[in-house]
């Protein structure tokens, strides 16, 4: 009888432990930051700011042909903007694979589940693409990845779940 009580207590603890993987708060939604990108063997560098409703606004600052360049997606509408031009097109007419939609399918899940999402790197499926997350102690997203694709690193990171 004790051996059997001694085992159940293993297993329980062996269990318990095993639940620890995702230490720390939950994922943060609502954030902005500044970031480095690689895509399409390019480097994009500019700043982020995204929300737990889908809402995401890039501007660009580096290369500098492409600085100062925003492409905003809100209510299903993706809008760019330079220098006081402004065009607009709903979403589903944007390339899938282009680089703000990608990340959009990476904070899709993280955005339906913060609380799925603890510290530490995550494996996941979102848009029939494979993405790695990597979230710190804060909760903070810090990289988005998706091999052969993107990869993207935030620093200076501000918001709140």
């Amino acid at each position: 009888m004790a051996k059997r009580v001694l085992t159940a207590l293993c297993v329980f603890f062996i269990f318990t432990l095993c639940g620890c993987g995702s230490t720390g708060r939950p994922a943060v939604t609502d954030f902005s930051a500044d970031f480095t990108a690689n895509y399409m063997d390019m480097e994009l560098k500019g700043r982020l700011s995204a929300d737990r409703r889908g809402l995401l606004s890039v501007e660009l600052t580096f290369p500098d042909d492409l600085s100062g360049v925003m492409i905003a997606y809100k209510n299903g509408e993706a809008e760019l903007k330079r220098d006081g031009l402004i065009c607009t097109a709903d979403e589903a007419y944007l390339p899938d694979g282009c680089f703000t939609s990608l990340i959009k399918s990476a904070l899709l899940p993280v955005n339906s589940d913060p609380e799925g999402f603890g510290s530490g790197r995550h494996e996941l499926e979102s848009g029939g693409r494979s993405f790695a997350i990597d979230i710190d102690e804060e909760g903070r997203i810090t990289r988005i990845a998706s091999p052969g694709e993107f990869e993207i690193e935030f620093k200076n990171i501000k918001g709140s779940g």
